[in-house]
């Protein structure tokens, strides 16, 4: 809509065919219409030096306006708005709606960055067991706690922070914590083969709960039968007739 607005292919033009900024307007119509066919079938919109660039020239054929209207230098715009309380309050409703859409898709970002220095840190924790250094074992394990637990705080539907908390928590000794929590992963997703997988790798690598894990076990290898590990356990299961 605001394509035919700006540009009026449908009105009649003057003699001497089309203006400079006509041809430059249907030129950033043809940017953000390539980009919104390409990203239908990949995945172009994820890229931020693609998508800045079809929003930017979206934005100004947007703000434009009918090409026929004149625009005084400075900022035209803000006087229409001040004119106009309908369009000022539509204006706002975008800029938090595009906020809150911002905030929506930043916070599962800082939630897996924080999720990944956790994992790193147990990472550490593991090497400084393996040579002896007990004390720089339990800071790491510590700060990995902390981490993955900023992590469930920024994205609490993600059950990958609970998973590396859950190792955590069997680093440190706290093997019912430990448990606990890769059942609260289950629970938060119970279609997921993955937080099923997870309790079984728990129970088998801590003998905590055989009889818990051989049960995640079957769950996960019903929901997900192709998952190398899985697929081997399975066929270890499986009796020889």
């Amino acid at each position: 809509f605001a394509a035919i607005r700006a540009t009026g292919p449908f009105r009649a033009r003057a003699a001497g065919g089309s203006s400079a900024e006509r041809v430059g307007l249907l030129t950033l119509i043809t940017v953000v219409i390539t980009f919104a066919v390409h990203s239908a079938i990949d995945w172009t919109w994820f890229v931020p030096g693609d998508a800045v660039i079809a929003l930017l020239c979206a934005g100004w054929v947007a703000g434009r306006g009918p090409e026929t209207e004149q625009h005084a230098p400075g900022w035209p715009s803000l006087a229409r708005l001040a004119r106009s309380p309908i369009a000022a309050a539509t204006a706002a409703a975008a800029i938090a709606l595009a906020l809150i859409i911002g905030w929506s898709q930043w916070q599962p970002l800082r939630s897996e960055q924080a999720a990944t220095a956790g994992s790193l840190a147990l990472g550490n924790a593991e090497i400084a067991l393996a040579n002896g250094n007990n004390a720089l074992a339990r800071r790491e394990i510590a700060t990995a706690r902390a981490r993955e637990l900023t992590a469930i705080a920024r994205n609490p539907l993600d059950i990958t922070p609970l998973v590396y908390l859950g190792y955590s928590y069997a680093q440190a000794g706290k093997l019912r914590l430990a448990q606990a929590t890769f059942d609260h992963a289950i629970a938060l997703q119970p279609s997921n083969a993955a937080s099923w997988k997870a309790l079984w790798e728990f129970d088998s690598s801590w003998s905590y709960d055989l009889s818990a894990g051989e049960h995640a076990l079957y769950a996960a290898i019903d929901l997900n039968p192709w998952d190398p590990v899985l697929l081997k356990q399975s066929i270890e299961l499986t009796p020889i007739s």
